[in-house]
């Protein structure tokens, strides 16, 4: 089968960008999570405005020579002298500037996440007018004093799991936006993504959901069984009082009754749905159970997380359904 030649066009310039590239990333100097810019990884090239001010220049030299000016000559050396070293500025804006990536709480699939970069100048020299990321992004220009200060990365992430910071860079056109700088970051840290919330089925009792049948493992109001930690859904009611002035620690009172039914979500059971479903939708089922103060577990294949509530509860089941392998 022969080829076009827009197909060849295509395939040459996917090589062309492949090996840009790998030279790219070869230059990048990697330290886990901090890195530190120096001159093998800083880049400085014209902007358009600074492409338009050679061209004035230029034209502004060839007139001095034609008529010989000395005002003329002075003027065009004096602006290319202030430009040569606003470049000079421009590169120290970047050059001996430590980058740490912070760390992000989970989020949920389809939203952004916000992973902070602590900037920390190695130098006396302060920095102005750094950004993160596209150029063609509207964004708050950062700046760094002496101390340490922060710069947030905002992107998204469409699906769940671990989700890998992808190399981005940091650039800046400080002082005077004729010259533009940037160095590629390329970071170890990543970002928990649970499953999107999705309601498919209208109510809790559903398939999906089994009841619990034997009344000694239902919690109620109505016989005491003991202190636990507390947890920041418990009702203030339940706070063991005594138990705080002794220990320190807060602590809530535990009752077993027979007036609810433990829930067990169930993977197994939502076999109407496809897998990426039904973790969306134990997902959704989890954030409901948390919100109606109803204790659940969840069961996964060859993974169960016993009957519980309350905000680690919650973390460690999402955490699992974020981490899921689907077969």
């Amino acid at each position: 089968m022969s080829t076009t030649p827009k197909s060849k066009k295509n395939t040459r310039y996917q090589a062309i960008r492949i090996k840009l590239q790998g030279w790219f990333n070869s230059r990048i100097e990697r330290h886990g999570n901090s890195i530190t810019l120096t001159g093998r990884s800083i880049y400085v090239i014209p902007t358009r405005y600074g492409f338009m001010l050679a061209c004035m220049l230029f034209g502004l030299l060839l007139g001095s020579m034609n008529y010989s000016n000395s005002m003329s000559f002075m003027l065009t050396f004096l602006v290319t002298s202030i430009g040569i070293l606003g470049m000079h500025y421009t590169y120290g804006n970047m050059v001996q500037l430590k980058i740490d990536a912070g760390n992000c709480p989970p989020i949920f699939a389809g939203q952004n996440a916000k992973i902070p970069f602590l900037l920390t100048p190695l130098n006396s020299r302060p920095r102005y007018g750094l950004f993160l990321g596209d150029a063609d992004r509207l964004q708050q220009p950062g700046n760094v004093e002496k101390a340490r200060s922060a710069l947030c990365f905002s992107t998204e992430a469409l699906s769940r799991g671990r989700y890998q910071l992808p190399r981005t860079r940091i650039w800046t056109t400080f002082p005077f936006g004729i010259f533009y700088s940037w160095a590629w970051l390329k970071l170890d840290q990543s970002v928990l993504v649970y499953p999107q919330p999705q309601s498919f089925m209208q109510h809790l009792e559903s398939e999906g959901l089994q009841q619990g049948e034997q009344s000694s493992n239902r919690k109620g109001d109505d016989d005491f069984a003991g202190i636990r930690r507390y947890q920041e859904t418990d009702s203030p009611n339940r706070i063991a009082w005594k138990a705080l002035a002794h220990s320190r620690e807060l602590l809530s009172k535990e009752f077993h009754g027979t007036t609810d039914n433990n829930i067990w979500l169930n993977y197994e059971l939502l076999t109407q749905l496809e897998p990426e479903d039904r973790l969306s939708q134990l997902c959704q089922w989890i954030l409901d159970c948390e919100r109606d103060h109803l204790p659940y577990g969840l069961c996964l294949p060859g993974n169960t997380i016993d009957i519980d509530l309350g905000e680690r509860h919650k973390k460690h089941c999402l955490e699992r359904l974020a981490l899921f392998e689907v077969r």
